[in-house]
């Protein structure tokens, strides 16, 4: 059995039938991107992560069909509670919606960015950060000397013991199989593949250009929220920062990705995504050669028209405010524009 899960700027999976096979057989899902529009001050408008939470949220749509995920309330809170009757309320949830209620009153501008209820699925490295490693709030990894630390560290472990973390969480919520995301699956490729070997890579191409000015907004945000003020990630130090970890990670990723057997990945363009979303995900199912039928189709469907862009707000930065140009970024991904293979792609 097979499944999808998204990474980064991929989307992979793999079954959560995990009897056949000891080293793994479960799978995940995740898109990473933003849509960037060009105003006519010069400024853009933002609607941060919301096609990447859009995209699993809406193939989490078809729960019913046979996917598996883990839902913010108990990605948190992992521990199943002794004594709770199946059906009962668990008092897990009520923890986190009121967490929840709290940071939106404090910071209502990051529902515009990244919207995050206690029943939508989060990413997975929350529960690898249950390992003491991976990249939890997405700042501290680029701050020394944790992030030399992170980045030459053997991940495996913490993947194996991720493992059994899915395997607990779908002890009473059986599916046939996990839909994951995590942009930080791209530091551990080889890590992800060894302990799910049948995991279905989608990697998703978008032009740095847009991806990096507004991955540091969100990084502002998150860093002001958990952190307070953090002398190395004032703003106009902040851009250059995520643009260097974010391009070490598609370094690795690609790097990696060679190594492993093509039938793992199935490449698109962001934009294809944002046009004709029914398409693309039609085209990977058949390349992975998951069952597409006319119910799942109209889930798929129904999503995309009861959540349109901006349904959160949006939200305006400009490249100057993180210390970034276009130049900047142009060089320092130039390795990806000029790649024989995926420079197509952008």
């Amino acid at each position: 059995m097979k499944g999808l899960l998204l990474i980064g700027l991929f989307l992979i999976g793999c079954s959560d039938n995990f009897e056949p096979a000891p080293d793994c057989n479960d799978c995940g899902l995740e898109l990473y991107a933003s849509n960037l529009q060009i105003e006519s001050d010069g400024s853009y408008k933002l609607e941060y992560n919301q096609d990447l939470t859009q995209t699993y949220t809406m193939l989490d749509a078809t729960t019913d069909c046979g996917w598996s995920q883990h839902l913010q309330w108990e990605t948190d809170y992992p521990d199943p509670v002794e004594g709770l009757a199946a059906g009962e309320m668990d008092p897990r949830h009520r923890k986190l919606v009121e967490k929840i209620e709290a940071q939106r009153a404090q910071n209502p501008e990051f529902q515009t960015m990244h919207f995050a209820s206690a029943d939508t699925p989060e990413e997975c490295v929350l529960l690898h950060s249950l390992a003491f490693n991976g990249v939890q709030l997405g700042f501290e990894c680029m701050l020394e000397p944790y992030q030399s630390w992170y980045q030459s560290s053997n991940l495996l472990p913490m993947y194996k013991y991720y493992l059994e973390l899915l395997k607990m969480l779908q002890w009473r919520r059986p599916g046939d199989r996990w839909l994951l995301k995590a942009p930080a699956h791209m530091w551990g490729l080889d890590s992800l593949i060894r302990v799910m070997p049948d995991a279905c890579i989608l990697w998703g191409h978008r032009d740095p250009l847009q991806v990096i000015p507004s991955i540091s907004s969100l990084t502002a945000m998150a860093a002001k929220m958990f952190a307070g003020h953090i002398p190395a990630m004032e703003k106009d130090k902040l851009g250059p920062l995520v643009m260097e970890f974010y391009a070490r990670s598609l370094e690795r990723g690609i790097a990696t990705r060679s190594k492993i057997a093509p039938k793992h990945f199935f490449d698109y363009r962001f934009k294809d995504f944002v046009g004709k979303p029914l398409t693309l995900i039609s085209d990977a199912y058949d390349f992975f050669k998951l069952p597409l039928d006319d119910e799942l189709k109209n889930c798929f469907s129904n999503y995309i028209e009861q959540h349109p862009k901006g349904k959160h707000g949006n939200h305006r930065y400009t490249f100057e405010t993180f210390g970034l140009t276009e130049a900047i970024i142009l060089e320092r991904f130039d390795f990806y524009y000029q790649h024989p293979v995926y420079s197509h792609y952008l």
